[in-house]
């Protein structure tokens, strides 16, 4: 098996993502997959489960990013990126393990 590299990883479309992780450089904790709203959209939503209501309704605050900006950052995630599909739900706390969401 192949070792896994950011600069390798395919194009699947954008991913919206909270700037507490691109600016912030924060890990994400929380991310969803919803249906993609144009052609360029993976439908992936990346939060790093410390934005408030007040920073999360602020558009301001979210960014269009290329999935491998983010996994720079942290790249524990990127095989949900690859196989998981629309409705898909995850979660950690920091320094653990992705755990699937269905509530």
């Amino acid at each position: 098996m192949r070792e896994f590299s950011v600069e390798n990883f395919p194009n699947i479309g954008a991913v919206m993502c909270s700037k507490m992780i691109a600016d912030e450089k924060y890990k994400p904790l929380f991310i969803f997959r919803e249906k993609p709203t144009n052609e360029n959209d993976s439908g992936w939503r990346l939060f790093s489960g410390f934005e408030s209501d007040e920073y999360s309704n602020n558009a301001d605050n979210f960014g269009i990013y290329d999935p491998k900006t983010i996994l720079k950052i942290d790249d524990s995630f990127s095989s949900l990126l690859l196989y998981k599909g629309v409705g898909s739900v995850w979660e950690r706390k920091p320094n653990t393990e992705w755990e699937e969401v269905f509530d």
